[in-house]
């Protein structure tokens, strides 16, 4: 699978915010695709009965990209041939500029080793899954269209394209994918949700993953901590169900209506509250088979 050739030249950093959330196990195994199934004795964090953790990730990579073999001395890109060679990297990642084109510096003469991309990602995770005890990327969303491509073409992965929004108001964190997720940091009087240590998340960050069609190889990423993680403890985390289940807003309700304990709002979106953590990680990759 390309998978396996390109994923151990990505590296980069990618500024995210990670938060553990519970969802009822109902809603969790509609999210699952067919064959994959929990993991009942992985050791992962205990959730009360009748409910399931997910992982929401928001963020965006800075720098990411593939190192080119042969380095700076012997890659040469000329206009005339940039797009030949990019089709020959199968929508490897890259710098998105006008038009969906991708370049490799501003000067199309001038020698490079790295394809980069700085772009929005958000991300559902779902852990605990399988005799491997996977983690099950089940939507990956992108601000570039050609990491939504590649996405779904090297690992698998479940991908759209959307726009972002990253902010606050007075200090406040807020992060929106549009038609997706909204994430907003709360006062302590409005927060809920059970908390993990940075210990349990990581071992979910940094533990094997799959995508929807992972073609039998899973992926890890490889993290290490530019900055001190820091806690975000009153967050306010809202999924637009639709996008998420992929289906229509009637039948989304229909299902919702099934769930013990799960409500949602006229528009379709489930509101939860957690906490999480904010980090600055540089990112390497590593492949497996299963």
């Amino acid at each position: 699978m390309l998978s396996r050739i390109i994923s151990p030249q990505i590296t980069g950093t990618y500024t995210f915010t990670a938060i553990p959330l519970l969802l009822p196990t109902a809603l969790v195994e509609l999210l699952l695709p067919h064959g994959l199934a929990f993991n009942n004795t992985a050791p992962g964090v205990d959730a009360p009965q009748g409910m399931r953790w997910v992982v929401v990730e928001a963020g965006k990579q800075e720098g990411t990209g593939m190192g080119v073999p042969g380095g700076r001395n012997d890659f040469w890109v000329a206009s005339l041939s940039l797009r030949s060679v990019l089709e020959v990297l199968c929508f490897g990642v890259g710098k998105v500029v006008a038009q969906g084109l991708l370049t490799c510096s501003l000067d199309l003469l001038t020698p490079t080793r790295r394809l980069f991309v700085r772009k929005q990602e958000a991300k559902l995770e779902i852990p605990f899954l399988g005799p491997d005890n996977l983690t099950l990327k089940q939507s990956l969303l992108f601000s570039s269209w050609m990491m939504a491509v590649s996405g779904k073409r090297i690992t698998g992965l479940r991908s759209f394209k959307t726009s972002f929004e990253e902010g606050g108001v007075e200090g406040k964190y807020s992060y929106k994918a549009k038609g997706w997720l909204e994430i907003e940091e709360v006062q302590e009087s409005q927060a809920g949700g059970e908390e993990w240590t940075e210990e349990q998340l990581r071992k979910v960050l940094e533990g094997w993953w799959v995508g929807e069609r992972h073609g039998g190889v899973a992926t890890r990423f490889h993290l290490t901590p530019l900055t001190q993680p820091t806690p975000l403890p009153h967050l306010k985390v809202r999924m637009y169900l639709p996008s998420f289940l992929q289906t229509s807003l009637e039948k989304t309700r229909s299902v919702v209506g099934l769930i013990q304990g799960l409500v949602i709002d006229g528009d379709g979106w489930l509101e939860l509250r957690g906490s999480g953590w904010k980090l600055k990680e540089k990112t390497g990759m590593q492949c497996r088979s299963l």
